[in-house]
């Protein structure tokens, strides 16, 4: 497969990103989810939830408020 033939479309317009990159970023924004806040400040959260998922997504927003974005992890008082 070329390069070429990797690429993925992301977010608003029409840049796109190679398999490679795709995964490199949703790595490092499992170790820093500000990436995704960032994600979604600049390019909306439609490129957001396509670039790290949807779930992922929703877990960071869900987390977000309470200072400990520990993915795997509940809160006390949620189940």
């Amino acid at each position: 497969m070329s390069v070429a033939d990797d690429r993925m479309h992301f977010g608003a317009g029409a840049w796109g990103l190679i398999r490679r990159q795709v995964i490199d970023w949703r790595a490092r924004a499992e170790r820093d989810h500000q990436l995704v806040l960032d994600q979604i400040d600049e390019h909306g959260e439609l490129s957001a939830r396509r670039l790290f998922t949807s779930r992922f997504v929703d877990q960071v927003l869900r987390l977000v408020g309470t200072r400990h974005l520990v993915l795997g992890h509940t809160a006390w008082g949620q189940a």
